[in-house]
């Protein structure tokens, strides 16, 4: 049973495991959060300059906002195993830049916690449809 199955009730989570139908607007905004706050996260660890890593987390502050504006408190996303693991992983990187200050650099505990959720969330949601570039050179 994974972190966020213990979260859910059963019910829900058969629901989830069932295909509960969730628009293709969820999915994007979904993987756009978990792909841009994973990559933020990555280069954070590897990059020692501030300016370079406030500046890479940018797209990740936005692909957030725009997903927590929309589907944080989505009653069809509930339950949802990648919306649970993203507001998980939210949560989790608010709750230690409220604790530490928001220019601080996350500790390596910290960044792997939300990593995991992250990579857990990216692995349950479906894969992304093929781009119109993708259809026409048949990638």
């Amino acid at each position: 049973m994974t972190a966020t199955q213990a979260l859910v009730p059963p019910d829900a989570w058969a629901a989830v495991e069932a295909g509960l139908d969730l628009p293709e607007d969820y999915f994007k905004k979904a993987r756009d959060a978990v792909n841009t706050l994973t990559t933020s996260l990555e280069f954070e660890a590897t990059n020692p300059k501030d300016a370079d890593r406030f500046r890479k987390a940018e797209p990740a502050k936005e692909a957030v906002k725009a997903f927590i504006k929309d589907w944080a408190s989505a009653p069809a996303a509930q339950g949802d195993r990648a919306h649970d693991d993203i507001v998980l992983a939210v949560r989790e990187l608010g709750e230690f830049y409220k604790a530490n200050g928001s220019r601080s650099r996350l500790s390596p505990d910290a960044r792997e916690s939300i990593l995991a959720k992250l990579y857990d969330a990216k692995e349950a949601l479906p894969p992304a449809p093929p781009s119109l570039a993708d259809r026409l050179l048949g990638l």
